[in-house]
């Protein structure tokens, strides 16, 4: 158990968790820290990074997001408890490969897990944690790039995640850093406070906070950056 899991809302170390975009900053910075606590398998796209994913306690699964359908996700999530998406593309490689990964993979795999709690139930479906950024909803720019695909498929996820049934929670940091984590300061989930500072290590501490719950906070959004308060506390 870490220090900042709440005695109270942690389930069994036996906890399976998928981190969909398991190379990414977020998650090789967090899956170290928690890899004794729960049984990680981390999605990577690339084979040579499966290596790391082991070196840093996870079970790596080779796994391109842009080509699975919804029935392939509904079969690949089936035995994790809680499956955390972490993926992005964030504008780096071009917009179309932005909206391929941040939206249409995103979105066949809320399809995948629908379909999957439609044929076991919602309390034996996987729990859902979607990692997005504070504001999504309402952030505008007037870039016509990559930026402009990153805007507008982290709003058309969070917007479908809101018109379903599953259990989920979006996590929406602000601006991510690589310092290291002190607290958490909850905050409004607007486009005002997105030049706001969060630490990379403290949404990884988030992630877990929840994956360790028997049941996720009742709410659509946590929106969060650096702060004095325990991760416990939300």
């Amino acid at each position: 158990m870490t220090a900042n899991q709440s005695q109270e809302n942690v389930t069994t170390t036996n906890t399976q968790v998928l981190v969909i975009g398991g190379s990414g900053k977020v998650a090789s910075i967090a899956i170290p820290q928690y890899s004794n606590d729960y049984e990680i398998t981390a999605m990577l796209r690339r084979e040579e990074k499966a290596e790391e994913a082991r070196d840093n306690g996870a079970t790596p699964l080779v796994q391109d997001v842009t080509t699975l359908s919804a029935d392939q996700w509904a079969a690949l999530v089936r035995d994790f408890d809680v499956v955390v998406w972490t993926a992005g593309n964030g504008g780096r490689a071009g917009a179309d490969v932005t909206y391929a990964v941040d939206r249409d993979a995103a979105l066949e795999c809320i399809k995948g897990l629908e379909q999957l709690q439609n044929e076991v139930g919602k309390d034996r479906a996987p729990r859902l944690i979607m990692v997005s950024y504070t504001g999504s909803l309402d952030n505008e720019t007037d870039d016509q790039g990559a930026w402009l695909a990153y805007v507008e498929s982290k709003k058309t996820v969070d917007k479908r995640l809101l018109d379903s049934d599953l259990n989920y929670i979006i996590l929406a940091p602000t601006l991510l850093t690589l310092d290291p984590a002190q607290g958490i300061t909850v905050t409004e989930n607007t486009p005002e406070k997105a030049g706001e500072k969060t630490s990379r290590e403290l949404v990884g501490q988030v992630i877990f906070e929840l994956a360790g719950r028997a049941e996720l906070p009742n709410q659509d959004f946590i929106a969060f950056h650096d702060g004095n308060d325990p991760v416990s506390s939300i």
